[in-house]
């Protein structure tokens, strides 16, 4: 495996950039060549016959001819001393290797520690115990697979919003006890951005400072989600809203990156928040339109996007809003003339062979749970399983 050294200063100093660096190690090199032929083949696992040694020598040649370097004894300056005494390019490797492997012990030793640390703050621990009492870890069991992988995301994000709440108060340590952001029941995962970051939180008021900066981010995040990094879109529309949750334009955005994720739920929340902000924003009405067809809620949707083209000015959303109504509608027909013929097909199979009656009362079932499941991380799973 790779070890990557933290020691920044000993990754300058042994840099072959280095001239003084690049001479001793060529010099230590020739050295190890010129001894090749000595060694046994109980040093060196393999025999070095006369071939094998007139080879040694050629590439001694060559490396000197490339370099300038020779194997002059007179050359002090090229030599590797340790306590004054030259060393020998195997010492140099075997301190290296044992130095790397010390670096990665200490690593993993820090590392380790910080996690008990993270593990046992008594913010984590509430988020944890919240997580469980809303069902974040249902359907797995403690110690398996799908438990550790919530899990470790739930630590992961905990980690994230702690460093940042310590940088955000100035303190440098926040594991031996207290509240942070993020520990109690909003955070389904752990920390990360959801459209929940804003809610329960301390009203500011928004400067005007703030909207610049804010719609600023809102660019960045438009960018983000046209090259179709849909997370990352996600948590630069969260920090606009951060700094100004006035501009129902941001959580319309954040929507529209949560429904191509999937998140419908989160999706929906924007939307209905956009809403609340500005009930004649008619892009909000739409896009909360578009998630409920998602959820087959073809009722709904069918009357927020009528209500979305009566407020819609721009031909672009008029046209998007028609297209989308036309689907609804169509997708409503086909949900109730598969309802009308499921029926037909029940009533005959019952007359049938009635062995057939559990097997298809469990796929009428499966239809109609298909979009039943919603919000967050916990019910993705089951979702995925009934896609067919």
């Amino acid at each position: 495996g790779r070890v990557q050294l933290d020691n920044k200063e000993a990754m300058e100093a042994s840099s072959v950039n280095n001239p003084t660096n690049h001479k001793q190690l060529c010099r230590a090199i020739l050295d190890y060549i010129s001894k090749i032929p000595t060694l046994s083949f109980e040093e060196l696992g393999i025999h070095i016959g006369q071939d094998q040694a007139e080879s040694c020598e050629v590439a001694s040649q060559c490396l000197t001819e490339a370099t300038g370097i020779s194997n002059s004894e007179d050359d002090e300056e090229s030599l590797v001393l340790i306590s004054g005494k030259p060393a020998s390019l195997f010492t140099i490797f075997s301190a290296g290797v044992a130095a790397l492997k010390l670096n990665a012990d200490i690593s993993e030793k820090k590392q380790k520690e910080e996690r008990k640390q993270l593990e046992s703050h008594p913010g984590f621990q509430k988020l944890l115990a919240n997580l469980k009492a809303k069902g974040y870890f249902k359907g797995t069991e403690e110690n398996k697979e799908a438990y550790n992988r919530r899990y470790e995301k739930v630590l992961a994000g905990f980690k994230a919003k702690l460093k940042k709440h310590n940088n955000t108060t100035g303190s440098s340590s926040n594991s031996n006890g207290g509240e942070m952001p993020g520990s109690g029941s909003d955070s389904k995962d752990g920390g990360a951005p959801t459209t929940e970051t804003t809610t329960k939180r301390k009203k500011r008021l928004t400067t005007a400072q703030d909207k610049a900066k804010a719609e600023a981010i809102k660019k960045e995040a438009n960018k983000i989600i046209t090259s179709g990094n849909f997370m990352g879109a996600v948590a630069k529309y969260t920090e606009a809203i951060e700094l100004d949750d006035t501009n129902p334009v941001y959580f319309v955005n954040r929507a529209v990156a949560q429904y191509k994720l999937q998140k419908y739920l989160e999706a929906e929340k924007d939307c209905k928040k956009a809403i609340q902000i500005d009930q004649a924003y008619d892009k909000a009405w739409m896009r909360l339109g578009q998630v409920q067809m998602a959820f087959e809620r073809y009722d709904s949707a069918i009357k927020n996007l009528e209500k979305a083209l009566t407020m819609a000015k721009q031909p672009g959303t008029q046209a998007s809003c028609r297209k989308l109504l036309a689907k609804a509608r169509q997708e409503e027909l086909n949900k109730k003339s598969a309802a009308a013929a499921g029926a037909g097909e029940w009533k005959m199979l019952l007359v049938q062979d009635s062995s057939h009656f559990l097997s298809l009362g469990s796929v009428v079932r499966l239809q109609q749970l298909r979009y039943s499941w919603g919000g967050g991380e916990a019910e993705v799973g089951p979702r995925l399983l009934l896609t067919w």
